[in-house]
């Protein structure tokens, strides 16, 4: 059932953008239509995202973030299949192993427009940085193996970059 839902809602949120995409790229071409059909999905993604990651107004309560954000992800398994892939105090790791939104757009043949859809996770991690730092490898826009999120307290992610 549920992935029936996630079928259906997927189709239905991507399928006005699948057909301005192919319609546009008649006019201008697939890169351009892209380019301009990407931009309000990437907006659309964003604002997506802020529902499911929490505000942090001091780094200090990375904690806090933390425990919310998996949370939140938790409660939004109605659309995706979420695990904690590993987890510390100062960072979360999670393994999306669907997206319905990407899956559409690919099912439509406007599989150029995913990385649009997954673009969103790096502008609201740019908009955070001064409370978290994000990374991501895979993505199911881009390679479509799965999508890999971990979320670190600047500390840790500080610590890292300074072993490396």
């Amino acid at each position: 059932m549920h992935d029936i839902f996630r079928w259906i809602i997927g189709h239905v949120v991507m399928l006005p953008f699948s057909i301005s995409f192919i319609f546009l790229s008649l006019f201008f071409g697939k890169p351009k239509a892209a380019s301009l059909i990407g931009k309000i999905l990437t907006k659309i993604s964003v604002r997506f995202l802020g529902t499911l990651i929490p505000k942090m107004i001091d780094n200090d309560r990375f904690t806090d973030f933390k425990n919310k954000i998996i949370w939140n992800f938790q409660n939004f398994k109605v659309l995706y299949d979420v695990e904690v892939k590993n987890e510390s105090d100062n960072f979360v790791e999670f393994k999306i192993l669907n997206c319905p939104f990407t899956s559409a757009l690919k099912n439509f043949g406007s599989k150029e427009l995913c990385r649009f859809v997954c673009a969103g996770d790096f502008i609201v991690a740019n908009k955070n940085r001064l409370n978290w730092k994000f990374s991501r490898t895979h993505s199911h826009g881009t390679d479509g193996k799965c999508c890999n999120h971990t979320y670190y307290s600047l500390a840790t992610k500080h610590q890292e970059e300074l072993d490396s």
